[in-house]
């Protein structure tokens, strides 16, 4: 994907950011996108703290939760192109506490989600907030926590990511959280942590759902303690690249692995009509574009992330409430998909410019956004997930002038649209230009 495509699509992201934030009273969304190595977009809008009014910042933490099952996986690979472990060992050689009643389940069953492992078991952490300590969880996983057979299907599971960091831990000497700062610290990611410490005060603050006639409630913070490995880390949308740059093919960034285990990892490994996993990480569709990622839930915070691998292209959302808009992550793959689209049809010979155009315009039927892509203007929906099938695209006449092209049947296709001093004229609709502070 070219980076021009991109610098035109961005402006329009971060406008729609910032009113999905406002509309759906989000309390906070930092966004980062990169291309190859070029950093294009590092934002935050909202608050840190409700109760104190403190802005967001680009450098404000998040608990990223379930990404940190990517951290723990690659400490596994990085140990695993040393040939100091292998992808089928038996977990119960590292783990002696671990007495499966079928002794089949190896390390490559607990990196796909095929271990057949409890999810999180009956210990209740996130209800109570309170984490099992590394003896709470040896006594617990000791009790028994498979469920079905391996390498039957998909089963998601936290259980086995933790288990994951002890054999890590095993195999390394190192404490999980030792050999995740070292991690961290070759890729550069110097605002990434395996657990809070001492940095809870950088952290947003993470909010419950929105419920009527009430104001969100805010969450303690929460150790992770022994499942670290499983949820514990924090970051920085602009810090997520750095991991996922590293990742790249072609790039060494510090991993201390090279492309055939990186191809290893992105491969899909196990799928069902719900789900696709390489080694850790999640495979998933937006349009043209095949992100390898992943997503991450905590009291108080959900984040999704990932890179595709073709076009280079890294995203990471985050946002600091149990409930934000679930198309905020999908709707900015939905638009980068829809201009490389776009682009591909894109008929040189007309490069006019049409930005005097573009803004947001509103009557009480509808809210849109005008903006020009690929010497085209679009008219997108403003409220409500952001999909392709909803933009408009209509083509230049002359003047102020532009006509509909083919659209759905309740639309209006081959209708003329006229712009009119900060006006858009559609349809017998009057649309007046809009701004607001958010």
């Amino acid at each position: 994907m070219k980076k021009e495509i991109l610098d035109e699509v961005i402006p329009f992201i971060k406008e729609w950011v910032r009113f999905v934030g406002f509309h759906e009273k989000v309390p906070g969304i930092s966004v980062a996108m990169q291309l190859d190595k070029d950093l294009l977009m590092d934002f935050s809008v909202g608050k840190k703290n409700l109760e104190t009014g403190e802005p967001l910042t680009t450098d404000t933490l998040f608990r990223i939760a379930s990404h940190s099952k990517l951290f723990t996986t690659t400490g596994i690979m990085e140990l695993y192109a040393q040939e100091k472990l292998s992808m089928d060992d038996r977990v119960s050689k590292y783990l002696t506490w671990f007495k499966p009643k079928n002794d089949n389940i190896r390390i490559k069953h607990l990196l796909n989600h095929t271990s057949g492992i409890s999810r999180d078991s009956e210990f209740g952490q996130w209800y109570t907030h309170e984490f099992p300590t590394e003896q709470e969880f040896e006594d617990l996983v000791e009790k028994g926590v498979e469920v079905l057979d391996p390498a039957l299907q998909i089963k998601y599971s936290n259980i086995a990511f933790t288990m994951l960091g002890r054999i890590l831990e095993k195999v390394s000497g190192l404490k999980y959280e030792e050999y995740m700062q070292d991690l961290c610290k070759r890729l550069g990611m110097n605002n990434t942590f395996p657990e809070i410490g001492e940095h809870s005060d950088r952290h947003a603050r993470g909010y419950n759902y929105a419920l009527p006639n009430e104001q969100r409630s805010a969450f303690p913070d929460v150790e992770a303690r022994s499942m670290n490995p499983a949820a514990g880390f924090s970051s920085t949308a602009s810090d997520l690249m750095k991991f996922y740059y590293a990742h790249l093919p072609g790039v060494d960034a510090g991993l201390k692995f090279g492309d055939y285990i990186k191809q290893e990892m992105h491969n899909q490994t196990f799928s069902t009509e719900e789900a696709k996993w390489g080694i850790g990480f999640s495979i998933s569709k937006y349009g043209e574009i095949t992100f390898r990622g992943h997503g991450g839930g905590y009291p108080g915070y959900i984040s999704n992330s990932g890179f595709e691998r073709e076009t280079k292209i890294i995203l990471a959302v985050l946002t600091n409430t149990l409930n934000p808009p679930i198309y905020l992550f999908s709707g900015i793959l939905n638009m980068v998909s829809y201009a490389n689209s776009e682009y591909k049809n894109y008929e040189t010979e007309h490069k006019n410019d049409f930005t005097k155009y573009e803004g947001l315009y509103r009557e009480h039927w509808s809210l849109l956004y005008v903006k020009q892509l690929a010497g085209k203007l679009m008219l997108i929906p403003m409220i409500g997930a952001l999909v392709p099938e909803l933009i408009t695209r209509i083509s230049f006449i002359e003047n102020n002038d532009f006509k509909i092209e083919k659209t759905s049947p309740f639309g209006s296709p081959e209708q003329e649209v006229r712009f009119i001093d900060g006006e858009l004229h559609m349809d017998g609709s009057v649309l007046k230009k809009y701004s607001f502070n958010y």
